[in-house]
C-alpha cells in the first residue's frame, strides 16, 4: 500500500510532518495563507490519516518514516526542501537527517519535541517532563498487554479492561501537547466516550496508536548528537511555559 502525500500550493517546496495522532489535513488552515509562495508536501504518516492502512514494515518506527521521506523526495524529484515537523513528526525528521545527512534540507524548523525521550538527572525535558518517571512505566505497562493481541484484530474484539485504559491513555498522551487548558479538557472528555473517541481517533487504528509509544519507550531515541551541528538553518518552536535552553536542545540559527 502506498502512502497518501497531500500538496498544497506552488514555489518552494516544503516537507512539513503532522504529530502523532494526527493527520496532514491539521496543517491546511495554517499553511493556505502562504499556498501562492510555497509548495507545501505534507504526507500521511503511516498508520495515521488515509495511510492509517500502511503498516509499519521497520522495528525502529522512526526509521521506517525516515526511509517514506526519503521515498517521498525521489519520488517528487526534490532535491532540496525546507523541512518542518511538530512532536513525532519532529522527531522523524530528526532521524531522516541523522540517517541521510542534510544534503536535501535547505532549513528545518522543530516544534514541540525534545531530542532525548527520557528525563534523567542532567536533562529534565523527556516526555512528559517531570511527570514522565511516574507517566511512562503507565504507558509501557498498556503497550505490553497490547502485545497478546492480534495485529489485525478489530478494536471492539479487544476486551474492554483495555479499550478503556487505552482511551484513557492515549487521551492524556495527546492533552500532554496541546497548550490550552480547555484543549486538554476537552480531548479528555471526548476519548472518555466510545463513540466520540472512535470518530476522532478511530479505534481500528490501535496498533499504529501503540507501535509509536513503544518505540518511543523501549528505544529511548536521542537525537542531541544530530541535532546540536545539524549544519542548516534551524528554528525551535518549543512548547508554551518553559522552554528548553537552545545549548541545550537544538541551535536556532534562523
Amino acid at each position: 500500500k502506498s502512502l497518501y502525500v497531500r500538496i498544497l500550493g506552488r514555489g518552494k517546496p516544503c516537507l512539513v510532518l503532522h504529530g502523532f495522532g494526527m493527520h496532514s489535513a491539521h496543517w491546511v488552515p495554517f499553511l493556505w495563507p502562504l499556498r501562492h509562495e510555497f509548495r507545501f508536501i505534507l504526507p500521511d504518516l503511516r498508520g495515521f490519516g488515509r495511510s492509517a492502512s500502511v503498516r509499519h514494515n521497520q522495528t525502529c518506527v522512526l526509521t521506517n518514516y525516515a526511509e517514506d521521506i526519503a521515498d517521498i523526495l525521489q519520488a517528487l524529484q526534490l532535491r532540496r526542501i525546507n523541512l518542518a515537523g511538530i512532536s513525532m513528526g519532529a522527531f522523524a525528521a530528526l532521524q531522516y537527517m541523522k540517517l541521510n545527512g542534510t544534503e536535501r534540507v535547505q532549513s528545518y524548523m522543530n516544534i514541540d519535541q525534545s531530542p532525548f525521550i527520557r528525563a534523567t538527572e542532567d536533562w529534565e525535558y523527556g516526555l512528559f517532563g517531570k511527570a514522565g518517571r511516574h507517566k511512562l512505566p503507565i504507558l509501557q505497562r498498556l503497550y505490553i498487554a497490547a502485545l497478546q493481541f492480534r495485529p489485525e484484530a478489530r478494536f471492539k474484539e479487544l476486551p474492554e479492561t483495555f479499550r478503556s485504559a487505552f482511551r484513557q491513555e492515549l487521551a492524556d498522551f495527546i492533552a500532554y501537547a496541546l497548550a490550552r487548558t480547555h484543549q486538554k479538557f476537552w480531548i479528555k472528555r471526548i476519548c472518555q466516550s466510545p463513540d466520540l473517541a472512535d470518530t476522532l481517533l478511530p479505534g481500528d487504528h490501535w496498533r499504529a496508536y501503540m507501535t509509536c509509544p513503544g518505540a518511543y519507550l523501549n528505544r529511548g531515541y536521542d537525537m542531541r548528537p544530530p541535532a546540536a551541528e545539524p549544519g542548516i538553518p534551524v528554528h525551535v518552536l518549543p512548547r508554551p511555559g518553559p522552554a528548553v535552553p537552545a545549548h541545550q536542545q537544538v541551535r536556532d540559527e534562523d
